[in-house]
């Protein structure tokens, strides 16, 4: 009898693939026998594409090639237990995405379905002979997904920067962007307006987005969900050695709907083997937590840095944030302030409630310009007037951070050429990578995060300013958030390695480390990754450049790790466009929802609050509440919304829950109205119930509690933002 398909199953999972191909056809969860793959699109691959150095692209066979040339023909062998199976898919040679015609690369790849697990197990192994580099490999590379019955319904979450949402991503994606230029000084910006939209990939036709890791992006998972299914797809890979990869989205748009997950591998082979990790696509009844949950699990099994400093100091987990001043002297070289101005400036932070300062534009040439001639500089005055200033705001209490680059080198700098030769990032042709910020004629080396000689660079910068200066907290810009790069330079851990730049970027935090003080330090970094947070104290997320921005995803998943996030004035924002300006209250109440540090920028006439009396107060309010919840509670354990047992029944409320030690603590922007909620409560003695309000941060109001199944209730009163404590003396 003739089979056009083969069926392997476990029983909770299953897959049929095409006979003669291999390819997969359905993607089962049997307990509703939902089949993910909703469309076969014939110009894709599946579930494997691998791209040349030369840019061919390459794919398993399909029907017409084979029966042109039997000998491309994949064998395949399932085998099917008693609640567990696999299958096996030889190809002898993958061919052409154009043309068709066969090249020297072969790939076995297989799907393993284990006993009592959703989970479905996909390895790849690729043998290149065909005489240029397999750079980059998608697998599991599966297309025309979509949930239920309707695509529209469709959400997918991907770990861009800390996380972000698209809503009906077959329509998102593919729509088109809409953006305003914006300029700010030395600075044109493009912004885009709605989205996230995806980039148009001519040569397949379809919008498709595809993520780094690490760099932009945080984690390396994805998942669509679909909410009124109650029903996820969730696709990882198990990369124990946290090599560079990416995440990939892409759909065809409305015309034909669904979207095409893929993970994204860099093997730079040249010839021989190469085999991936363990990759895992999850079908479950269930949102995106479950899968954040995986995720968590699987990362933090691979244990943390054993660290040789304190690296979270009590001062920084209980302040509520910092006052950045990138306003010392510009990219274009006009000055603001100078070294003496710093105790004024400690003293304006402390009138808004913080303790934290961060300095940006105080080394040569200014910010952006003078990377990386990490001295004062003498322009805004001596080395020991900046020693004294930072003396006397210790002595009263302040904490000071220093802003430095850890990605870029300036041209211009004809002494630097050394540290540029040995230590910047070289291309496949053997030029030096280059970028440009702000002003036209300004251009930077790209560093290489696994150089010796930069990482021996940046280590001492922060020793000198921690130790002979006298700051007691960093922050890297770009580190985790601008792309990793391949680097092609042999005495670099790059290349075949490309594990490289992530672990040079783990080594140089640890040198840095290293380098303070025995007390430790506080030390941030620009963007989030789930590979250099655990030796980090914050991560810079700046979710007011992101649309769909869901910093929910990262948090929840790791709740342990502190998210640091940029604030914006509704009125006097130069620095940032008017559309942003208009979302401040919005984006102060997420941050605040959600436990962020806050980042305020107090820059004269560009990006300051105190020039909005009214927004000014509602910031130092803020501020208060937040001092208020950590001096009380510390940070707690975000869990998103899982503590709810129901969700409110009103717009544009954010209510998220942390778990205490001893109970419950529930944040909430609601506006004016009264709300009505209800969580979750699991201890056996009854809570007492303590609300604190933008009014009165440290005048706790007694609220009634009514006992529901599962925990209790309580209306939350008419004030815009506020806390609620359920408290007992259990432990």
């Amino acid at each position: 009898m003739y089979h056009s398909r083969l069926h392997v199953t476990n029983g909770l999972v299953s897959a049929a693939l095409d006979a003669l191909t291999g390819e997969p056809l359905e993607l089962v969860l049997e307990e509703n026998r939902e089949n993910i793959l909703k469309s076969n699109l014939r110009q894709e691959a599946s579930p494997l594409k691998v791209c040349l150095r030369n840019g061919r692209e390459l794919r398993p066979p399909k029907y017409a090639e084979i029966r042109r040339d039997g000998t491309l023909r994949p064998s395949i062998e399932c085998c099917q237990g008693e609640g567990e199976a696999w299958a096996e898919v030889s190809c002898p040679r993958l061919v052409d995405m154009e043309s068709g015609v066969p090249v020297a690369v072969s790939a076995v790849w297989k799907l393993e379905l284990a006993k009592g697990d959703r989970r479905m197990y996909w390895h790849v192994r690729l043998e290149n002979n065909a005489g240029d580099m397999v750079e980059k490999c998608y697998f599991p590379y599966l297309n025309g997904i979509w949930l239920g019955d309707d695509w529209t319904k469709d959400e997918l979450y991907m770990p861009v920067h800390s996380g972000d949402k698209t809503v009906n991503p077959t329509r998102t994606l593919s729509a088109t962007p809409h953006q305003i230029s914006w300029k700010w000084q030395e600075y044109q910006y493009t912004f885009t307006l709605g989205g996230p939209y995806g980039v148009k990939n001519e040569r397949l036709g379809c919008w498709e987005r595809e993520c780094g890791y690490s760099g932009p992006c945080s984690m390396l998972y994805m998942i669509l969900s679909n909410p009124h299914l109650n029903m996820s797809v969730y696709l990882t890979c198990r990369n124990d050695a946290l090599r560079m990869k990416s995440i990939r989205a892409a759909t065809y748009g409305e015309a034909w709907p669904g979207v095409s997950l893929a993970l994204g591998h860099v093997p730079c082979l040249e010839q021989g083997s190469w085999e991936s990790e363990a990759c895992v696509l999850m079908l479950y009844a269930g949102d995106w937590h479950v899968g954040a949950d995986d995720y968590r699990a699987w990362r933090n099994a691979l244990g943390r840095p054993a660290l040789s400093r304190p690296h979270r100091p009590a001062w920084f987990m209980e302040s509520p944030g910092l006052v950045a001043h990138y306003d010392f002297q510009y990219q274009g070289g006009g000055i603001v302030h100078r070294f003496r101005d710093i105790p004024a400036l400690y003293a304006q932070a402390r009138e808004m409630g913080l303790s934290h300062l961060l300095l940006s534009g105080w080394n040569v040439d200014g910010f952006d310009n003078g990377f990386p001639m990490y001295t004062p500089s003498p322009e805004l005055g001596t080395e020991k007037e900046l020693r004294q200033a930072l003396r006397q705001v210790r002595e009263a209490g302040g904490h000071v951070a220093f802003y430095i680059n850890s990605r870029l080198c300036n041209l211009k700098y004809a002494q630097l050429e050394e540290l540029r030769q040995t230590g910047a990032v070289m291309d496949q042709d053997g030029q030096l990578v280059v970028e440009n910020y702000g002003a036209e004629d300004l251009n930077f080396a790209c560093m290489c995060a696994g150089a010796a000689s930069w990482q021996q660079k940046l280590t001492d910068t922060v020793k000198y300013l921690t130790r002979d200066i006298g700051a007691d907290s960093m922050y890297l810009d770009q580190l985790g958030m601008a792309r990793g790069l391949l680097c092609y330079r042999e005495d670099h851990l790059h290349g075949k390695d490309v594990g490289g730049w992530n672990q040079g970027y783990e080594a140089v935090l640890a040198r840095i480390r290293e380098s303070y003080p025995e007390e430790g330090g506080e030390l941030l970094f620009e963007g989030a990754s789930d590979i250099h947070a655990p030796g980090a104290s914050g991560q810079l997320i700046s979710t007011m450049f992101f649309n769909g921005a869901f910093p929910e995803l990262y948090k929840y998943t790791f709740p342990e790790d502190v998210l640091v996030d940029m604030m914006c004035p509704p009125s006097h924002s130069a620095m940032r466009p008017a559309h942003i300006a208009r979302q401040s209250t919005f984006l102060l109440h997420r941050a605040f929802c959600v436990g962020s540090y806050l980042w305020i920028y107090d820059l004269e006439e560009d990006n300051t609050f105190r020039w909005d009396a009214a927004a000014y107060q509602h910031l130092k309010q803020v501020i208060a509440l937040r001092q208020s919840w950590l001096t009380r509670y510390g940070h707690g354990i975000f869990t998103d919304d899982c503590d709810l047992l129901q969700k409110p029944d009103r717009q544009n409320v954010i209510l998220k829950t942390f778990r205490l030690k001893n109970g419950l603590l529930a944040a909430c922007a609601k506006g004016s109205e009264p709300l009505r909620i209800a969580l979750r409560w699991e201890r056996t003695q009854a809570p007492q119930a303590k609300l604190y309000t933008l009014e009165a941060p440290d005048a706790p109001v007694t609220l009634e509690l009514r006992s529901v199944p599962g925990g209790y209730e309580a209306t939350l009163p008419d004030t815009e933002l506020c806390y609620l404590a359920l408290e007992t003396e259990e432990n």
